[in-house]
């Protein structure tokens, strides 16, 4: 999900990548943004939502982008949400404030209905009336949550005990939810990646936004790192290539790879749940299981039986003495 908000005469939702993640307004306004021409504004309750798709809850997350508060806002306020925050663990990821000080801003990642993964900058660290880029990232497979400011490291999780992340069917909400826990402030350039990105990539990508004069300046003195990158991230066009000739998207491309193996090792072999489970790249078994079950119609122990069953019959047809179809 990319959103960039169209141009300062018009607020635009419309998400520019092709999982077609468009936001619905509900009383926000379009201002001016930071280097990228135009931005979302909105406070006391406004909001503009996304409704609940697969594409918004990935198992590797990064989720980020530029935001100006505008004043004091209200207890918790939140940012950006993937979930509606009122009960723990309070959302699948989201950004948010202090609930007293508003410079102290929360990363938080909800695992289970009651275990979450909170990263908090501390007070003083979102001055107000001046923009800073945020980015939080998340990785199931490490239980490792981190949190950045203007493409600096600030904050890294230990790993989760439950390492997956809890999604509901409540969608994205960026500036409010629950009718009170409101930012009043200004964002621009929401972007949310199905990969944990990797320090080099967010501090260019705050580089190259921060100035965008320097898109094109690849070149430095010898033997130094360029200052900025090209503006082509290649992970998003490649995403769109390999969407258009192959009806999906690498990610769901790779999963169900890993789940047609899977269901390969349940029928032929007798190793553990767990085993087949964590050599095929998933987290924890009842992860396996959910997205197994969603997949096959079963889950992987009643898919197990059903599969010998039907090879038993198979073998049936050629016994001695009887013939296929008798």
């Amino acid at each position: 999900m990319v959103h960039h908000f169209a141009t300062p005469a018009a607020l635009g939702l419309t998400d520019s990548t092709s999982n077609a993640n468009d936001g619905t307004n509900s009383s926000c306004t379009n201002t001016n943004g930071f280097q990228i021409t135009a931005g979302c504004s909105a406070s006391t309750g406004a909001k503009y939502t996304v409704a609940d798709a697969a594409s918004l809850e990935p198992t590797e997350l990064t989720i980020g982008g530029w935001f100006k508060r505008a004043g004091s806002s209200v207890a918790y306020g939140h940012m950006l949400s993937k979930g509606d925050g009122s009960a723990a663990p309070f959302g699948s990821y989201k950004f948010n404030f202090n609930n007293t000080d508003y410079s102290d801003v929360w990363f938080l990642v909800g695992h289970t209905d009651a275990s979450y993964t909170l990263l908090q900058t501390g007070t003083g660290i979102f001055p107000d009336t001046t923009w800073v880029h945020w980015v939080g990232t998340y990785s199931t497979i490490s239980g490792v949550a981190k949190l950045y400011k203007n493409g600096v490291l600030l904050q890294t999780s230990s790993a989760a005990a439950v390492p997956g992340i809890l999604y509901d069917t409540v969608g994205y909400t960026a500036f409010s939810v629950n009718t009170g826990n409101y930012f009043n402030g200004v964002e621009d350039e929401i972007r949310l990646y199905s990969v944990v990105k990797d320090v080099s990539w967010i501090l260019g990508e705050y580089n190259n936004q921060f100035d965008p004069t320097t898109f094109y300046s690849i070149s430095g003195s010898p033997g130094t790192p360029p200052a900025a990158v090209i503006p082509f991230d290649p992970l998003e066009g490649f995403i769109r290539w390999f969407h258009q000739h192959m009806q999906t998207t690498p990610q769901h491309y790779v999963s169900d790879c890993r789940l047609r193996q899977a269901a390969r090792e349940l029928a032929g072999t007798d190793d553990s749940i767990d085993h087949i489970s964590e050599r095929n790249g998933f987290p924890n078994r009842n992860y396996f299981t959910r997205v197994f079950a969603q997949k096959m119609g079963l889950p992987p122990g009643a898919f197990r039986v059903k599969s010998r069953e039907s090879s038993r019959a198979q073998e049936g047809l050629y016994l001695p003495g009887k013939r296929r179809g008798h």
